[in-house]
């Protein structure tokens, strides 16, 4: 027999000891002298338990003040703290005192300790995802804004200058140069280069204002009479303005080239303007006015997707020059704080919370009050734990969803909840043993035993 494993106050258990049907120990051989429940207030384990539910539960409100419609897992941790904190503080005061039962229960309460912190946080996960899939109001979707907006491509013409253009191809070109003009929007950029051998001349791209007009028609009209123009030299001009004046994001620069082609690629072979056009989103057609074109000019025209035209047909050069683009802005809708803290169960004024809360509460409540009673009482006396924690999830649920509301002093919410679920700490119960108790000894033992039972009921 091991004296004090079965022992209040160091003395040796009775012969007979029996385990009640929770396995917290109950006596049958021999009836104590006292009934259970006559030590007075356990004035001890009222002030440990609010001391700790109080303190992790306040803790526990501070640290997710700040937390946006608080995840599943933390609020099964918030409804689970009262619960774990309530079964600390009295495994923590029956350890030291064993006011209630003798040292053989402690192994059973804290398995029921345990299963009772674990199903509420289970619960608690279960209600607050009902809470989520079923009856929580979405915050308003994000908002899409579609505009509208034009993007019009840059059109620079490269003038033939020479001799050869002089009688019906310079008219042409004139002609062309005037339709396309009077077909063009004034927002529209343009310009011209005029190269050849031995001169060059340009209009920078500017919107088509009638100044800039005249000055196109100006340049295209003059006379021509210059030596030598090498194609590539002109592309090269025309690229060199586009360049200049920024490579536009959006759009294409369309240079059109109005020659008889008579003319060469360049004079000593020069390079290839491929890669360069198609980095500068550039489109090369060509306006035929007589003649047929140098190879190397009509490749370049079909790998930047351009075209060769006649003057009749110059007008199709401005297809497609301006477009309407559409852009979307998705932009989150400007929900305020408040709003979005307020959006979890705890917090939320909704009917579907307050119903989902109540029978939360109400349900640890429950659990407590059972728990505990089970836990600390001998021979199935009555507690009014069983009242007392029941009524205190009831409280605090009025409080957290009848009389404060989030709306109303968000900054102050976490100070309500912490004071809410700290009520689930109230514990009022009435010692089993008291140092000062005395049992009569059985027949054949030097010592009275302590020992615990009676079927007695008290209020506490």
């Amino acid at each position: 027999m091991q004296g004090g494993f079965d022992s209040w106050n160091g003395q040796a258990g009775f012969p007979g000891a029996q385990q009640d049907g929770f396995g917290f120990g109950s006596p049958q051989a021999y009836q104590p002298a006292v009934q259970p429940g006559s030590g007075g207030w356990h004035w001890l384990l009222t002030l440990v338990a609010i001391l700790i539910v109080g303190l992790l539960s306040f803790g526990m409100a501070f640290l997710t003040r700040n937390v946006e419609e608080r995840p599943v897992w933390m609020m099964g941790l918030i409804f689970m703290v009262p619960t774990a904190a309530l079964m600390l503080a009295a495994m923590m005061v029956e350890g030291a005192t064993s006011a209630m039962t003798p040292g053989s229960s402690r192994g059973p309460q804290i398995r029921m300790a345990v299963i009772a912190t674990v199903a509420t946080f289970l619960v608690g996960v279960i209600c607050d995802l009902i809470y989520l899939q079923g009856f929580k109001k979405d915050l308003p979707p994000a908002q899409s804004q579609v505009s509208a907006y034009e993007v019009t491509d840059r059109l620079i013409f490269v003038a033939d200058p020479t001799a050869s253009m002089q009688g019906s191809a310079q008219t042409q070109a004139v002609n062309v140069v005037k339709s396309l003009l009077d077909q063009a929007d004034p927002a529209w950029k343009a310009g011209m280069v005029s190269v050849s051998a031995s001169s060059s001349k340009k209009v920078d791209l500017q919107a088509l204002n009638d100044h800039q007009k005249d000055q196109l028609i100006q340049l295209i009209s003059q006379t021509p009479g210059q030596g030598r123009m090498y194609y590539h030299a002109a592309v090269q001009a025309a690229l060199d303005m586009a360049e200049a004046a920024g490579i536009p994001s959006m759009g294409h620069t369309r240079v059109v080239l109005l020659t008889d082609g008579s003319h060469v690629w360049s004079k000593n072979d020069g390079q290839d303007l491929t890669a360069r056009c198609l980095k500068d989103n550039v489109i090369l057609s060509c306006v035929q006015l007589g003649g047929s074109l140098d190879a190397t000019l009509e490749a370049l025209i079909a790998q930047t997707g351009g075209s060769v035209v006649t003057a009749q047909q110059a007008a199709s050069l401005l297809n497609g020059m301006s477009m309407t683009l559409y852009d979307e802005q998705v932009k989150a809708a400007e929900i305020p704080l408040n709003e979005k803290l307020s959006q979890d169960l705890v917090r939320n004024s909704d009917t579907s919370a307050k119903i989902i809360t109540f029978v939360m509460l109400l349900l640890e409540g429950l659990s407590l009050g059972v728990c505990l009673s089970l836990m600390l009482s001998v021979r199935g006396q009555f507690r009014a734990q069983y009242i007392i924690s029941p009524l205190m999830g009831v409280i605090a649920f009025v409080l957290l969803k009848l009389i404060w509301s989030f709306e109303a002093d968000p900054g102050a919410w976490w100070v309500k909840e912490g004071l809410s679920f700290s009520l689930l700490g109230v514990v009022m119960m009435l010692r089993n043993h008291s140092s000062r108790t005395a049992y009569p000894a059985p027949s054949g033992m030097g010592s009275a035993p302590q020992g615990f039972g009676g079927n007695g009921f008290s209020e506490f």
